[in-house]
């Protein structure tokens, strides 16, 4: 198969199936809307850049759109690593989790700087991240939690997240 990624098994604990066809999906409408992230990014970039604003503004609405660019390449660069099937593709689908987290929290800041530039009164992080951030924060860790601790995960790319030592999921035995 071309992207063995996407086998499925006789085992159904091994493969393409249940939680990890979910999170797949939802990680391709994830992407989707990143993408649109990075499109609204660019365009205030070059709204900002193209007038006369403060060099701060222009600093940190640059900063916002390196973060979503950054966030969307390693995104495509995670759907290639879980094509491919590779053993680090656990690890790193884990760890873009908990930096997607940084990233939140880093967005946040930077549009409370950016409201105390254009409004002058200080905004808090605390009032800054708001019900809708605190969900996906929450989502994250689950997400995280699933690859550090599932057995399809183990069993399809030969690991779970931060896991070592040699386990081939082609080896492993299902019973």
């Amino acid at each position: 198969m071309k992207y063995p990624g996407f086998r499925t098994y006789m085992e159904y604990e091994r493969g393409f199936h249940g939680w990890l066809v979910f999170f797949f999906l939802t990680t391709c409408i994830g992407a989707a809307g990143r993408a649109y992230f990075v499109f609204r990014a660019a365009t205030d970039l070059r709204m900002v850049m193209a007038g006369n604003a403060a060099s701060a503004i222009v600093i940190s609405v640059a900063a916002q759109t390196l973060i979503h660019v950054a966030l969307f390449g390693a995104t495509i660069a995670g759907f290639w690593f879980f094509a491919q099937c590779r053993r680090g593709t656990a690890t790193y689908w884990a760890s873009y989790e908990l930096a997607s987290i940084v990233a939140v929290v880093a967005l946040n800041l930077i549009v409370a700087y950016q409201a105390e530039l254009i409004d002058g009164s200080p905004v808090s992080i605390q009032s800054s991240i708001n019900a809708n951030e605190l969900r996906s924060i929450a989502l994250q860790l689950v997400w995280v939690l699933y690859w550090v601790r599932s057995k399809r995960v183990r069993l399809t790319f030969g690991a779970n997240a931060f896991q070592r030592g040699p386990q081939s999921p082609i080896t492993d035995s299902v019973a």
